[in-house]
């Protein structure tokens, strides 16, 4: 790669040479250092089309709309997106500009300054961007893609074929040769040329399975060892090689391929050697085989035809039959066998063997040594090193004392490797390692207070999509989608040479992203799946809980307690945290749940739930454990993906309730990035958090490498909350201002609720007026300053159970430093009055328990129509398939039927929502292709509204817009189905969409109604 090099970047970037240095004459790069032509990153520019990225094709904004729609005069400022931006870096950045910042703050501020213009219900948050493009808001992304990992280098050894432990190893050096390994079985699968793993390239190949492409040489079938029970510990990295290590019954072994390219063709060896000898095993060729054996030289052959090919597998140190089985024997002593594999034209089978035969003396000298590469590659595969200086944060800027410092990022790299930073830990030394959600993971050193030279190295590639790294007992374990693992660098070289398989039962993840994998002080790990929380201890997989609505975010609390955190869909009306249980917990119906009373009696509520204008989708988790990070040096912290920022969380249990429930307080300042994890520097304490782009967030760059720094000052953020029924009680770790933090007039208490139902999330609704949306407006009847001015108890008479409850205030400290209160909290139980404060009535009563709520839920969207079997027996029923990758599906024979219909014909559309339990609903409309745009616009516009919610948002409530619908469906819950009838009354060019919010964009199918 040189200095000319412009991976999917626009405008040219023109550079002068100096010395080793590239010194950028043009603005483009914004704040960045360019060494060697590769540039470390600090802050892209505003101007999204001129940014420097390798993920140029999220920035085309695919799935959202281009251009940002005015808004309207809005009857309250704090409604107004151009304003409430004040010192915010990003204000002007493309993604930034429409967004509606800090509204629940704002909305406080404004009716502090004008208590006149308080009513009894006040607006709610109104959706992204200020809800002029409806529930996903204007840049949301859903239909991003990139083919950039089909064309970046991962490597020799790629861990991402397919869902499950199946490795891709390209063995030589123009990577034309395929060879794919079925880990879990420990058994080669299958031999290309002209290979090569294409990925899809939907929301950045994450939510769809790569395939092989290339010429199949020759193909494994139930070959392997049998019953025989396998343990495999991993695979070792040598130059261009894998060695794979595991233990069949009792036997350790050793294994690795080699190819031989002669003239009868291209042909495998598998070298297997025992070190300390094996037991009696067997290992089959092939189940149900029939074939010719014959020996030659050292060799025993078995031939035999397979989908018109000849197949000839050739084995040294063993027995094999005609049935393809090979028997090994008994040894005490080191041991080796080869089982060379070729497939070709018969002619050229003689050929094929004499090649065999000529390299067979070399056969046990290659088992023999294998145990020399496990040891760590002589040769660094990845060499080149980046070094850039980062930004210390201007603390005056900030309100708080904490800040955001910012380091360099590569994100152009001679590997044309996106920065999509995905996990973040760090070893003892203050050494960070940094994964990737392309697969890589690199460590990151020179990390001080200054910043002044940070320095970054690729340490492996080809990972499994690895999001969450932990660092224990000296290694650094990866969560990937198909196992955990623990990477060590054997040689100090800094790469890693092992990858060790660190737990058996890990299940492969079949996810869009997925979450892990954190680790609790007795060793077990943790990590998500559609079935639930999963639990990794002793080589096995435990359920702890059951589903629920697809998570990003999973951690372990200092108490060991297991949190995730699932974003706002179906069943769940917003993005929440909840604390698992042991499987005693229940968020989302399942399909026995038929009725309210039968959800109801099941569904447990959240810990906390995060409002929308906080975070619109969850990221992961920080456990903080630093005595160098003042107040936060023991907190969890919640970070947001979506919104690109964190919150601090806190957990109470009021006397006699049965639940915790929990408080969110936002941070301030916003991340480059939508966050995903955050570790604590061993040494300097402070918290380093990585994040990157992707469907759904404000993100502005590729990826993030932030660091949220402490300045010693003191923090004014509560550490602890009550809800009682008279009000709430709130702790500080300083001493705020008496006057200012008793003047009701500085305090502002509203609540909310969300409604539970089968519809995309909830908008807020009043508690005293449930089907009105809104903030309930509360009494602040006093405020009283207690244990030496550290806990403030505000008095609300009139405050009710409520699924969120925000306290907002403008107060002062003992130091007469401006205070900021805003914090929300769960309020599901209010524990009796509290009556410590002057005034206050006490009573000797003991705590009986006090209100509790009960969560709001319905059920939303039109019934399913019967369509008489009279009608069905004359109709044209065809079958499709909705996805979690939002297509349609239609097999051969569906789709012929779907491009045979003429006018006249009817059809019933049967449509089965394929999405695992924890998915999301479709729904399928028929219309003129048309106006595919416009209705797709509109329904996303309209999408958060509740009567597009009942009507399972068709647009059957606009007189225009349901004129165009030609037929629907119900919404469709996954694993269910519905059929309608759809008859075709003219010609012309139809489209099959679904209009569930945001699927439009890519969740259609066009087909064209023929004349008779």
């Amino acid at each position: 790669m040189n200095s000319t090099h412009k991976p999917f970047v626009g405008p040219a970037v023109k550079v002068a040479v100096s010395m080793s240095m590239l010194v950028i004459t043009s603005d483009l790069f914004a704040q960045a250092e360019v060494r060697d032509g590769y540039t470390m990153l600090l802050y892209p520019k505003q101007d999204k089309n001129e940014r420097i990225t390798l993920l140029a094709e999220t920035h085309r904004i695919k799935g959202g709309s281009q251009t940002v729609n005015t808004q309207p005069p809005q009857p309250y400022p704090y409604l107004s997106i151009y304003e409430g931006k004040e010192g915010n870096p990003l204000a002007n950045y493309t993604e930034y500009k429409p967004r509606l910042d800090r509204f629940y703050a704002r909305q406080g501020a404004y009716f502090l300054a004008n208590p006149d213009k308080k009513k009894s219900v006040v607006p709610g948050f109104p959706d992204l961007d200020g809800g002029i493009h409806g529930h996903s808001g204007t840049y949301h992304k859903n239909g991003m893609s990139t083919g950039i990992r089909d064309k970046m280098d991962q490597g020799y050894v790629l861990q991402y074929v397919e869902r499950g432990h199946v490795y891709g190893l390209f063995m030589d050096a123009e990577k034309k040769s395929l060879f794919v390994y079925d880990a879990a079985n420990a058994v080669p699968r299958q031999f290309l040329t002209n290979g090569a793993v294409d990925y899809d390239d939907y929301r950045m190949s994450t939510a769809r399975s790569a395939k092989l492409v290339g010429d199949s040489q020759f193909e494994w079938e139930s070959n392997g060892w049998g019953d025989a029970k396998i343990h495999f510990h991993g695979h070792y990295r040598y130059l261009k090689e894998a060695v794979f290590s595991y233990r069949v019954k009792a036997s350790e072994l050793l294994e690795g391929f080699a190819m031989h390219d002669t003239v009868g063709g291209a042909w495998i060896a598998q070298h297997l050697y025992f070190p300390q000898g094996n037991e009696a095993l067997e290992y089959l060729l092939g189940r149900k085989l029939k074939g010719v054996v014959s020996e030659r030289g050292d060799l025993a052959f078995f031939s035999c035809e397979s989908e018109g090919k000849t197949c000839l597998m050739a084995v040294k140190g063993a027995a094999v039959d005609a049935t393809g089985k090979v028997t090994l024997t008994q040894t005490t002593t080191p041991s080796s066998v080869t089982i060379a594999y070729w497939a070709g034209k018969a002619d050229r089978l003689d050929a094929a063997k004499t090649a065999m035969l000529s390299a067979s003396g070399n056969f046990a000298d290659a088992a023999k040594a294998l145990p020399s590469k496990t040891k760590g590659s002589p040769k660094p595969q990845w060499a080149h090193v980046f070094s850039g200086k980062g930004v210390l944060a201007d603390e005056a800027a900030f309100k708080t004392p904490y800040v955001i410092d910012t380091l360099p990022v590569p994100i152009l790299n001679p590997y044309d490797s996106p920065m999509v930073l995905s996990g973040i830990a760090f070893n003892e030394k203050g050494d960070a390692f940094v994964a990737t959600m392309f697969g890589d993971v690199w460590k990151v050193t020179g990390i001080n207070h200054t910043l002044e030279k940070v320095i970054w190295k690729r340490m492996i590639a080809g990972l499994n999509s690895p999001f969450g790294l932990t660092y224990a007992d000296g290694k650094l374990y990866v969560g990937d989608k198909s196992e955990l693992i623990a990477l060590h660098d054997l040689n100090g070289d800094d790469e890693f040479d092992f990858v060790e398989r660190a737990n058996q039962g890990f299940e492969p993840l079949g996810r869009n992203v997925h979450a892990g994998i954190p680790r609790d002080s007795k060793g077990a790990f943790y990590y998500i799946t559609s079935s639930g929380v999963m639990k990794l201890h002793d080589d096995k997989s435990e359920w702890l809980s059951p589903p629920s609505r697809t998570a990003m975010a999973i951690g372990v609390t200092h108490e060991d307690r297991v949190w995730s955190a699932p974003q706002e869909g179906g069943w769940t009306p917003a993005s929440v945290i909840f604390e698992h249980h042991d499987g005693d917990d229940f968020y989302r119906p399942g399909r026995d749940h038929k009725t309210l009373e039968d959800i109801q009696g099941a569904l447990d509520p959240g810990l906390v739930y995060i409002p929308r204008g906080i975070d619109n989708s969850t990221g992961g988790f920080a456990t903080v454990r630093s005595r160098k990070f003042g107040l936060l040096g023991d907190k969890m912290l919640n970070l947001s993906w979506g919104a690109c920022s964190a919150q601090l969380v806190l957990r109470d249990k009021p006397e006699g309730a049965t639940r915790y429930q929990g408080a969110i307080i936002p941070l301030e300042g916003n991340y480059l990035s939508g966050l995903r994890y955050g570790a604590s520097h061993p040494e300097d304490g402070q918290l380093y958090l990585v994040g990157h782009d992707g469907w759904g967030t404000y993100a502005v760059s590729d990826g993030c490498l932030q660091r949220l720094r402490y300045t010693g000052a003191p923090s004014y953020l509560p550490t602890s909350f009550r809800t009682y029924a008279n009000g709430i009680k709130l702790g500080f770790d300083e001493k705020l201002d008496k006057a200012t933090a008793e003047d009701t007039k500085n305090l502002l208490v509203k609540q909310w609720n969300y409604i539970y139902s089968n519809a995309y999330g909830s908008p807020e609704y009043s508690v005293k007026q449930p089907r009105q949306e809104g903030h309930d407006m509360l009494t602040v009847k006093s405020a009283h300053l207690l244990n030496g001015g550290k806990t403030l108890f505000v008095e609300v008479p009139d405050l009710d159970p409520a699924m969120s409850l925000h306290v907002y205030g403008q107060l002062k400290s003992e130091a007469q430093k401006d205070v900021e209160l805003n914090i929300v909290m769960t309020a599901h139980y209010l524990q009796d009055a509290f009556t410590g404060f002057p005034g206050g009535q006490k009573t000797d009563a003991p705590v009986a328990g006090g209100p509790q709520l009960e969560l709001p839920m319905m059920i939303t969207g039109l019934k399913s129509k019967t369509i008489p079997d009279s009608v069905k027996a004359k109709a044209t029923t065809i079958q499709v398939d909705a996805n979690n990758q939002l297509r349609f599906i239609l097999d051969e024979e569906n789709m012929a039927l779907l491009n045979s219909i003429k006018v006249g014909d009817r059809v019933v559309f049967r449509v089965s929502n394929i999405e695992q339990g924890d998915g999301i609903a479709h729904n399928a409309l028929v219309i003129d292709k048309k106006y595919t745009q416009e209705i797709g616009i509109f329904c996303d516009t309209h999408s958060s509204s509740l009567v597009a919610r009942q009507k399972s948002y068709v647009p059957l409530y606009d007189k225009e817009m349901a004129k165009k619908v030609l037929a629907h469906s119900i919404l469709i819950a996954p694993q269910e189905t519905d059929e309608f009838l759809y008859e075709a009354k003219s010609a012309g060019e139809r489209t099959l969409i679904c209009t569930f919010p945001g699927h439009w964009g890519i969740m259609r199918l066009d087909f064209t109604v023929k004349e008779k």
